[in-house]
């Protein structure tokens, strides 16, 4: 089974996060453009991860998700960040 993951590209970062995996991935997209360097679980940007994951929830509350659909379960769909 394929994990299900989301793009959050915000400012500089770009973060990426797994439905079922609280580990996820941070760029740096100006000084990093090659993706290749991951911040995710840098001190120095715990405030950046916390920030995509509030945005994600916040964009996901705002849809309508089909019950049915593959992976409606996600984390960001119920409406908490996870840390």
């Amino acid at each position: 089974m394929f994990a299900h993951k989301v793009i959050v590209d915000h400012k500089i970062f770009k973060s990426i996060v797994f439905d079922q995996d609280p580990i996820g991935q941070l760029f740096d997209m100006e000084n990093d453009r090659g993706e290749t360097k991951n911040l995710f679980h840098d001190s120095t940007y715990v405030s950046v991860v916390k920030e995509h994951k509030e945005l994600l929830v916040e964009w996901e509350s705002q849809l309508e998700v089909a019950p049915d659909l593959p992976h409606a379960d996600a984390w960001w769909r119920n409406g908490k960040v996870i840390s």
